[in-house]
C-alpha cells in the first residue's frame, strides 16, 4: 500500500511536471511570436535576410499558416519568386482560406509571367479578402500582362477605391498600351 505521504508526492510530481510542460509550451510561443514580430520589424527596414532568419525561427518552433504567408511576402521583396511560390504553398496547405497567401503566390506568379496562374489565384484571394486592394493590384498587373487592358483598368480603380495608390509609372504605360485614360 502506498502512504498518504507517497500519494501526495506523486501527485504533486504529476502537477509539477504539468505546469513545467505547460509552461515549456508558453515560451515556445512566446518566442515564435517574438521571432514574427523581429521578422516584421526587420521587414519595414527593409533587412529582408535578417527578416527571414526571423521567420524561420518561427517557423522551427511553431509553423502556421501567417508565418508561411509572411515568408513568401518577404521571398516576393527578394525576388525569389520560385521560393514565395512554395511558401505560399505551404500557407495554404495549413489554412486552404488564407487570402494573403493566395496573394502573394499571385504576385509571385504575376512576376514569374505565368499570367494565367496569377489571375487564378488573385481571383481567390478576392473571393476570401474582398476588401483588400493588393490582389486588385496584383491582378491589374497580370491582365496588363496578358494585354487584357480594359480588365486591367478595373482593378486599378478598385484597387484605388481601397486606398491604393497605383504606381504612376504603370498607369502611364498602361494609358499608352491601351490608348485609354484613368
Amino acid at each position: 500500500m502506498f502512504t498518504k505521504k507517497a500519494v501526495l508526492f506523486s501527485v504533486c510530481a504529476v502537477v509539477l511536471s504539468s505546469v513545467f510542460l505547460l509552461c515549456a509550451s508558453c515560451r515556445a510561443q512566446q518566442s515564435s511570436e517574438e521571432a514574427f514580430q523581429n521578422a516584421i520589424l526587420y521587414s519595414q527596414k527593409e533587412e529582408y535576410d535578417l527578416a527571414v532568419k526571423e521567420i524561420n525561427k518561427a517557423i522551427e518552433i511553431k509553423p502556421t499558416s501567417a508565418e508561411y504567408s509572411f515568408l513568401a511576402f518577404l521571398r516576393l521583396l527578394q525576388s525569389e519568386f520560385d521560393m514565395a511560390v512554395a511558401a505560399a504553398d505551404k500557407a495554404l496547405e495549413l489554412d486552404p482560406a488564407n487570402g494573403q497567401a493566395y496573394n502573394n503566390r499571385g504576385a509571385a506568379f504575376q512576376k514569374k509571367g505565368d499570367f494565367d496562374k496569377a489571375i487564378l489565384d488573385c481571383n481567390k484571394a478576392i473571393e476570401i479578402i474582398p476588401d483588400i486592394p493588393f490582389p486588385y493590384k496584383n491582378r491589374a498587373l497580370a491582365f496588363f500582362g496578358k494585354k487584357e487592358y480594359d480588365k486591367s483598368w478595373e482593378d486599378v480603380h478598385k484597387a484605388e477605391s481601397l486606398g491604393f495608390t497605383v504606381d504612376p509609372a504603370f498607369l502611364e504605360e498602361l494609358t499608352r498600351a491601351s490608348g485609354k485614360q484613368k
